[in-house]
C-alpha cells in the first residue's frame, strides 16, 4: 500500500477484514473491518477511522460484563488486503493480559 495525501489516485485507508469462528473452530465468515471489535458503544465514523492510515483512535468506556457472558462467544482473526488481493494475517500483540496468580504477561 501507498500513502500520498496529494494524489487522488493512491489510497490512504488499508483494507483490513476480519474473519470470524465459533467456540469449537467453525469458520463463520470473513467481511470488511468496520466495528465488529470495539465493545464500546461508537458511531460509523469510529469503525471508518479504524482503516485510515496513520489515524489514532481512543475509545473508553465502562462496560457491564454479565451482558457478554450470554451472548455467543465469537473469536476473531484479523487480516488486511493486499495490493494483490491476498489476505495477509496480522499479528496481534496482547500487553496487558494477567494470568490466575495475577502475573502480567505479555504474548
Amino acid at each position: 500500500m501507498t500513502f500520498n495525501t496529494q494524489s487522488s489516485t493512491q489510497t490512504n485507508k488499508l483494507d483490513f477484514y476480519i474473519a470470524s469462528y465459533d467456540m469449537n473452530g467453525t469458520y463463520l465468515g470473513i467481511e470488511p473491518l468496520t466495528n465488529q471489535i470495539l465493545m464500546c458503544p461508537t458511531s460509523v465514523a469510529a469503525g471508518e477511522i479504524i482503516s485510515s492510515f496513520g489515524t489514532p483512535l481512543d475509545i473508553g468506556c465502562v462496560l457491564d460484563l454479565s451482558l457478554y457472558v450470554k451472548t455467543k462467544t465469537v473469536f476473531y482473526e484479523l487480516y488486511m488486503k493486499d495490493q494483490d488481493g491476498k489476505y495477509v494475517d496480522i499479528p496481534i500483540k496482547i500487553v496487558n493480559f494477567r494470568d490466575s496468580s495475577y502475573k502480567n504477561i505479555t504474548y
